[in-house]
């Protein structure tokens, strides 16, 4: 089997040192591989598109982390050198400005307890702009494997850089026509679904349809959805223009899915097992809110920031 991770970001966090000595990235690599069940006969690639600020700092331990997991590096390219994508990467970001209408939609900045349909008061924060590099990240990728005349099995996009992985069950009997994924965080399957799934970063299609007797947005209206979303991450639904929902909005009304991504709100107030976070970003009383289970085994992969 050939694989192929995409790896789109910062390597602000990826040499951090875990629990068990290893970096982030290098853990990440390891969880990975075990998820994959990969073989001495398997071939996994990665592309990363980054700042070349941060390469600049990291490259040689990069380099030896992926040369000591067996994993080659097929292309790297830097944001600041693609200014050909620039513009629409503004583009972008301008859309998502717009479209993020807080009087529109009911925000009230002065009142953090009031804010049912922005992004947690992240006024700038630019989702439309991210996933739009993810799919310049796919679009350098296939032109690539175009040219080398390359195929992969499954192709997985990825957060290497900045999410901790913890694998907790292997894939098995992985379902051809299906997208595998992590809200926000990992996602994989044939080389078409994905190509199927960057069509929302290259377009940048945030959800933004409004119901004009009620002034809601309409994804909120739609039941079987928020239910959906609620059994996921009761922390996430409300929030319409948030990366998480608009991406998993995007996934439910278009693909074949199985989902991958630990459900926080089965394991409220349980207790909270700390070696899996690697942060000190977040307040302890939030992560009390956010509780693993390693022993559960109907998990694949739980993420923790």
């Amino acid at each position: 089997m050939r694989y192929s991770l995409l790896e789109f970001g910062g390597m602000r966090s990826f040499n951090k040192v875990m629990n068990n000595n290893l970096t982030l990235l290098e853990n990440n690599l390891i969880e990975i591989k075990k998820f994959l069940n990969i073989g001495n006969n398997d071939i996994i690639d990665i592309y990363i598109l980054t700042d070349k600020t941060d390469i600049n700092e990291h490259s040689i331990l990069l380099c030896e982390i992926l040369k000591k997991q067996n994993i080659n590096l097929k292309l790297i390219n830097y944001w600041q050198e693609l200014t050909e994508y620039h513009e629409k990467d503004k583009e972008s970001y301008n859309k998502y400005k717009n479209i993020l209408n807080i009087q529109e939609y009911g925000y009230d900045s002065n009142n953090i307890s009031h804010k049912p349909y922005g992004y947690d008061g992240k006024l700038h924060f630019n989702p439309g702009n991210l996933w739009y590099r993810r799919y310049v990240n796919f679009n350098l990728f296939k032109k690539y494997v175009i040219v080398h005349n390359i195929n992969y099995d499954f192709v997985c996009l990825t957060r290497l850089f900045s999410t901790k992985i913890i694998n907790l069950k292997s894939l098995e009997n992985f379902i051809e026509d299906a997208l595998y994924f992590s809200i926000d965080t990992f996602f994989m399957g044939k080389f078409n679904i994905i190509k199927k799934l960057l069509k929302f970063g290259e377009n940048s299609l945030f959800v933004n349809k409004r119901n004009i007797n009620t002034n809601r947005p309409t994804m909120l209206e739609d039941e079987n959805f928020i239910n959906y979303a609620k059994s996921l991450d009761s922390c996430i639904f409300s929030h319409v223009f948030c990366s998480e929902i608009q991406i998993l909005y995007f996934i439910y009304n278009n693909f074949k899915y199985k989902h991958l991504r630990f459900p926080f709100p089965n394991y409220i107030n349980n207790k909270k097992i700390f070696e899996l976070t690697y942060s000190n970003n977040y307040n302890k009383e939030y992560l009390k809110e956010h509780c693993f289970q390693v022993a559960d085994s109907n998990l694949f992969i739980a993420i923790a920031r």
